[in-house]
């Protein structure tokens, strides 16, 4: 009985868009599983940035997680990194153990153990927005990253400061005529009821969740979410342990409870509203211990610093309502601060964690990386669109979907990692014929059963590095009616003396050259711009006077976009 294959899907007839095979009438067979997959990785204690600020190990992120990131998209002839940052999506996560990593130190003290292809956004007036691999980086390359900030721990003094600062935003102690004591905190945000009670509860006070009657004589009335305390002992407890000032993190916790209260911003600046003079001089001791730089107001203070300060400030001290912090880390400009690599060195091996997101990069302790690329039939995240089929059953759903016989495209993923061979026997036997696109990385027995070998080895741009040996065996396998070319994507002019230099290793066989097509965020695709990058190729290849090669684009993509099964 012949082994399972593992595929990924099966359509056509379509027309097929590259190599020596573009034009031709096929049907496609696609394996999953890709032997490149451990690319752009971090270690899994690596902590990530989420959308809320708060930073989880690498390991534990999750899809549907939300991060921070900036997009990565467009460039002229490299994709770029630019624009705001933004809240993005986790689509894949997924760990493999035992990889080779690399110690990554700056100068600001922070270390980043990642795989040596993993990829950061460079920063600078020429090169901003560009990735470098983790493997090329030099001391003195400056990479787009958040100025450091502490890594405040939720302790006790934290919670109760956040619980001092947001009873003295929309807190409300009154003494009734029995004398007994009462406590509410009512706001429209819920955020912050929410972290007012799971912090009052870790301190031993249970709150009752109510509806407060607000407004009046400026404003409409009108019923809003609010907790109480109303056990007399428990709220002079409350009120007392609140009162005391305490150490920095008690002040960052206070901060982020009257921020979340009495706080706004526009991304310019930061400001505290507040005219009851106990509560001001409170605040004015919270800005001076956090060593801000503020001015007072008449109905309120106003802290002075651009995006860089605000943004550690809310780093250090977390408000819980997001609406209140986005302004400045979701808006264009203020990207002024960098991490200088000092140097980079091997770190043995370690279990690492690939993300993928909707931007295209993440933060990973505050410095912006590129994320891994885990398309449908590469991740065993995508397995439920994958299935494990005989030989025979896949050659069945081909003779249906083609009638009669045709050229069959073997991709993936790395078609080459699947046991093909009796597929390809039962093919030839009905007069099909069988392409192939697989890295170089591996060379099997059934290649020279095949009409045509296409090898595309991974250029820099990938980040992937060539074992030029088995490149070499690979390039040997085909039988004698095999037609072996190579196939290199060229996104920028590394890419290009990529290709030259594997036409010079390899001067027999042929070199076709395409277009790599960097935006894939939408099924359509902007068709002038891949143009305008074909004539770039075209004159680089004219001027050089390499006559023997064939410069392409993509010629479904041309057609047909991003979209899947065309």
């Amino acid at each position: 009985m012949s082994e399972k294959i593992q595929i990924s899907e099966i359509y056509g007839p379509v027309i097929q868009g590259e190599g020596a095979v573009i034009g031709k009438p096929t049907v496609f067979v696609r394996t999953g599983g890709c032997d490149y997959r451990c690319s752009w990785s971090v270690t899994c204690n690596t902590p990530i940035m989420l959308a809320d600020l708060r930073e989880v190990p690498a390991g534990e992120i999750r899809a549907g997680d939300e991060v921070l990131g900036q997009q990565r998209g467009k460039g002229n002839p490299v994709e770029v990194v630019r624009g705001p940052y933004r809240a993005g999506r986790v689509t894949a996560s997924i760990r493999t153990p035992d990889v080779d990593i690399v110690l990554v130190r700056f100068e600001d003290g922070r270390e980043l153990r990642v795989t040596p292809d993993h990829r950061f956004v460079l920063y600078g007036q020429r090169i901003g927005g560009r990735m470098k691999a983790a493997m090329d980086l030099a001391a003195g390359d400056r990479i787009k990253a958040f100025a450091p900030y502490d890594k405040q721990p939720e302790d006790r003094d934290f919670r109760v400061g956040y619980l001092a600062g947001a009873a003295d935003g929309d807190g409300s102690f009154r003494t009734f005529k029995s004398r007994y004591r009462r406590f509410s905190i009512a706001t429209r945000d819920t955020e912050v009821l929410a972290r007012f009670d799971e912090y009052a509860r870790s301190l031993g006070f249970s709150l009752m969740p109510g509806r407060h009657l607000s407004g009046g004589y400026w404003a409409e009335a009108q019923h809003i979410p609010c907790l109480r305390l109303s056990t007399d002992r428990l709220v002079r407890e409350l009120e007392e342990l609140i009162a005391v000032d305490g150490s920095l993190s008690f002040w960052r916790g206070y901060f982020s409870g009257i921020y979340d209260t009495e706080g706004s911003t526009d991304g310019s600046y930061v400001r505290i509203s507040q005219h009851k003079p106990r509560q001001r001089q409170r605040i004015v001791r919270c800005l001076e211990a956090l060593g801000l730089d503020f001015v007072e107001e008449e109905r309120s203070l106003r802290v002075r610093g651009g995006r860089d300060t605000f943004r550690k400030l809310f780093l250090e001290s977390r408000p819980a309502v997001r609406r209140k912090v986005e302004p400045v880390f979701l808006a264009l400009g203020g990207h002024s601060s960098y991490a200088v690599v000092e140097d980079v060195e091997y770190a043995g091996t370690a279990e690492i964690t690939s993300i993928e997101t909707t931007l295209g990069t993440y933060l990973s302790d505050g410095i912006l990386s590129r994320n891994c690329d885990s398309k449908f039939a590469v991740l065993p995240e995508y397995h439920k669109e994958w299935r494990r089929m005989s030989a025979g059953e896949v050659f069945a759903e081909v003779r249906e979907l083609s009638r009669k016989p045709i050229l069959i495209t073997l991709s993936g993923g790395n078609p080459a990692l699947q046991p093909l061979g009796e597929l390809i026997r039962l093919g030839r036997e009905a007069g099909y014929s069988f392409a192939i696109e697989t890295q170089g990385t591996i060379a099997r027995d059934w290649f020279r059963d095949l009409s045509y070998l296409t090898i595309s080895p991974k250029p820099p741009s990938s980040g992937m590095k060539t074992d030029w040996e088995k490149l070499g065996r690979c390039v040997g396998s085909g039988g004698e009616s095999t037609e072996t070319v190579f196939k290199v994507v060229v996104f920028d002019e590394k890419d290009y003396a990529y290709a030259r230099d594997v036409a010079a290793r390899f001067p027999n066989v042929p070199m076709y050259l395409q277009v790599g097509n960097d935006d894939l965020s939408s099924e359509e695709t902007d068709t002038a711009r891949l143009l305008g990058k074909y004539a770039w190729l075209s004159d680089r290849v004219l001027a050089d006077g390499w006559n023997e090669a064939t410069v392409l684009p993509q010629l479904h993509v041309l057609v047909y976009g991003n979209r899947r099964r065309v």
